[in-house]
């Protein structure tokens, strides 16, 4: 009997570990591992008593998952490994950047630069220092040449041969 507690509190012990250091899963397959142990030594012992282990570890495992997943995110470890591009968390810290980019190119309009590469259509341009991503409004225009924005959209400049 004390080697199944033992191997019920080895178990527990590796899954509380496992919620707080990245492991890859390997400490919860321990823990499994533990678990199965702790139901076998209870079968040694009595039947009956390896029977209600067994049916307390099921029953006990989809809370302990429930809860696990509830808490998981808000831990040190999880706010370590998430990604931190939440375009909902961030909006209030930095601003939307496709509103800034919407915001940014309805300036454009009307400012002068010169092609970089040529627009066959899409090239690049050079707008008040400042290299853009563009569309030649018809045709075809040479490198070297003057342009105006015409239309604006958030990732894309329209122009015109001057």
């Amino acid at each position: 009997m004390a080697w199944a507690l033992t191997f019920l509190a080895i178990a527990v012990a590796l899954f509380l570990i496992e919620f707080f250091v990245p492991s890859g899963g390997v400490l919860g397959f321990l823990g499994s591992c533990c678990l199965v142990a702790f139901i076998i030594m209870l079968f040694i012992e009595d039947t009956r008593l390896g029977l209600i282990g067994a049916a307390v570890v099921l029953i006990a495992i989809p809370p302990s998952v429930a809860v696990a997943i509830k808490y998981y995110p808000e831990t040190r470890v999880a706010r370590l490994l998430k990604l931190h591009n939440d375009p909902m968390s961030e909006t209030a810290e930095r601003g939307d950047a496709a509103v800034d980019a919407d915001r940014q190119s309805k300036t454009m309009i009307g400012k002068q630069g010169k092609t970089v590469t040529p627009l066959r259509p899409v090239g690049v341009c050079l707008i008040e220092g400042k290299r853009y991503d563009c569309i030649a409004e018809g045709g075809v225009i040479r490198a070297d040449r003057e342009v105006e924005v015409v239309e604006a959209e958030p990732l894309q400049l329209k122009v015109r041969e001057l």
